[in-house]
């Protein structure tokens, strides 16, 4: 007996709006705790690039994202502005949560020695190098 194969379709109608929406995998995104803001942003943007994000919904969705320390953060930060982009947003994480105005990082990547293996001394250089051209391209 032959099988009809069956076509699945992960689109559908949402009846509140009436667009045609797209299901999305469910994908675990880590919720930022305050600690190594750029590369979580560098996450949440791949995050939104394989689900076509729209930009003015990026910063609802990353605020989702938030541990309960920085969520009381963005409530404070950001209560009085009407509208805040996903720029301003990370700009203003960067700001609050990472080191800059001491150089930290330009000092750990001026001072980068490797301790362990080639390997996880690449690691090293790189994690910091992300992080050091992410604040020259800004």
């Amino acid at each position: 007996m032959m099988r009809k194969k069956r076509n699945v379709n992960h689109d559908f109608i949402d009846s509140n709006v009436g667009l045609k929406t797209h299901h999305v995998p469910k994908i675990d995104m880590r919720k930022f705790d305050g600690k190594d803001s750029i590369t979580w942003i560098l996450q949440m943007e791949k995050y939104f690039d394989l689900h076509d994000v729209k930009l003015l919904q990026k910063v609802h969705i990353a605020s989702l994202y938030l541990e309960p320390n920085q969520f009381l953060w963005y409530k404070g930060f950001f209560s009085c502005k009407p509208l805040v982009t996903w720029s301003i947003f990370t700009e203003e994480i960067i700001a609050h949560y990472e080191d800059t105005k001491s150089n930290t990082f330009f000092r750990q990547f001026i001072n980068i020695k490797q301790k362990g293996s080639m390997e996880e001394h690449i690691e090293d250089f790189q994690n910091l190098n992300i992080r050091v051209n992410d604040i020259l391209e800004q």
